[in-house]
């Protein structure tokens, strides 16, 4: 499994033991000279091509039996984001189903579409929208539907393009690319009964912006992404700013689902997760529980070396590749 930001790249890969997955001990990083990726509100191009090459083999280089022949990538969540909307259908033809997503993508965010490349999944209506279907007598028994809700995911094409080449070239099929906020909600769905119909919520601090991802019965429910221009520093505006994201949250979940989260995790770096814990406590009512080796499931050797992030991302990954 592989991770990306704009300054490095990391290589971790799994085994199954016990039942479980667990690090196999083979963890490698390698850092890219500044200036590496443009610089752009959803990521930007590869501009040293030949850096990320020698960045990528670096780290294949010691591993035993050489390069994995497939593999999974994570990348930022601000390079890969994600929306909800509902479509009359999710054709099963590329071309119509990729043209019904940008037409109803471009509603919805501030980039060139026609520049993006899409995929969706469908998931299952908030309850407000399924009480709706079922007060208009549509959408039970009589084949009827009121449409379908989509998660769509959108990055960058030619940057994708760029990677998927560079991986070819050192001999990886990239079989999955997913985002952080995704992959860390993976990591920690074995604490998510996928028959609880109760709220999770995992929000997740970066170094430049901070996401919200809830799940019910181990489906994305809702997922925000919401920049900190300031960093991840603690200041009184920050506060203002994050507290009052935090209740319109609570206050949307409560409306369209008839009850807020029953759990929220949070992961962030310990310098800022005291503040952290305080405003979700205050939002949501109740302290979130912090993402730690335990909660992940990991023994305190596995992750050596590795942050929350990257211990969390790349065991995540391993997860949605096993499902």
């Amino acid at each position: 499994m592989f991770w990306l930001d704009a300054a490095a790249i990391g290589y971790g890969a799994f085994r199954r033991a016990d039942g479980a997955l667990r690090f196999d001990g083979h963890y490698h990083r390698a850092g890219f000279p500044a200036g590496c990726f443009a610089e752009g509100p959803l990521g930007g191009v590869l501009r040293e091509a030949d850096a990320f090459q020698a960045a990528l083999e670096s780290c294949l280089a010691d591993l035993p039996g050489g390069a994995p022949s497939s593999a999974s990538l994570v990348l930022p969540d601000d390079w890969l984001r994600l929306a909800f909307t509902d479509v009359p259908e999710l054709s099963a033809k590329r071309e119509l189903r990729d043209e019904m997503l940008r037409f109803k993508l471009k509603r919805l965010v501030p980039f060139r579409v026609e520049d993006l490349r899409l995929a969706a999944t469908a998931v299952a209506p908030l309850a407000a929208d399924a009480a709706r279907v079922g007060a208009s007598g549509r959408g039970e028994g009589a084949g009827e539907t009121s449409g379908v809700r989509v998660m769509i995911g959108f990055a960058i094409e030619q940057l994708l393009q760029q990677l998927e080449d560079a991986f070819t070239r050192a001999g990886v099929h990239i079989g999955r690319i997913t985002n952080a906020s995704l992959a860390l909600s993976a990591a920690l769905t074995p604490r998510f009964d996928e028959e609880d119909a109760s709220l999770h919520g995992v929000i997740a601090v970066y170094a430049h912006a901070y996401t919200l991802t809830f799940v019910r019965a181990g489906e994305p429910v809702l997922y925000r992404y919401k920049a900190l221009p300031g960093g991840d520093r603690i200041s009184a505006g920050t506060a203002t700013a994050v507290l009052r994201d935090l209740r319109l949250t609570r206050s949307y979940l409560d409306e369209q689902l008839g009850h807020s989260a029953a759990n929220v995790m949070l992961a962030a770096s310990p310098d800022i997760a005291r503040a952290w814990s305080s405003w979700i406590a205050d939002a949501f009512e109740r302290p979130p529980q912090p993402v730690e080796s335990s909660t992940l499931g990991l023994e305190p050797g596995d992750q050596p070396g590795l942050s929350w992030l990257e211990a969390g991302t790349l065991l995540g990954a391993a997860r949605l590749e096993v499902a």
